[in-house]
């Protein structure tokens, strides 16, 4: 995440890529975004990270993916802050059908530099992950 006082953040790239040996054809497409906001005061962060892909010949997926991530960050005071996110995943190379998960925790800031904040946190978190053999 970043720390300064900039406000948005963006980060995205996308991928197609096709490949063709004698009508044997490779596709690929990949995308990923990261952005940030945070708010006028500067105490509230909102953070989404996202990413997809896919690689295909003929009619066989070789990967098909794709992860969103959901993150608030509150100030709650100059050393304590709370947290809370939600996550959702499917991965057909891993045998994910479908991971949720959802959490929240508090973190302390122990180091504060001009160079340098560290946070110590506990979170807690349930998930649900469904695969092709079992649901957890």
């Amino acid at each position: 995440m970043q720390v300064d006082s900039v406000r948005f953040v963006l980060k995205t790239d996308l991928l197609f890529d096709y490949s063709n040996n004698n009508g044997n054809y490779l596709s690929q497409f990949t995308g990923n975004i990261a952005t940030q906001f945070k708010s006028k005061d500067l105490k509230r962060i909102y953070m989404f990270i996202g990413s997809f892909n896919t690689e295909r010949s003929k009619d066989q997926d070789f990967q098909k993916s794709y992860f969103l991530h959901l993150r608030l960050n509150q100030k709650l005071t100059s050393v304590l802050r709370f947290e809370a996110f939600i996550q959702d995943q499917y991965n057909a190379l891993l045998s994910i059908n479908k991971r949720k998960l959802v959490g929240a925790g508090l973190r302390v800031k122990f180091i504060s530099t001009p160079n340098v904040k560290a946070y110590f946190g506990n979170a807690y978190m349930y998930e649900h992950e469904k695969t092709d053999d079992s649901e957890t």
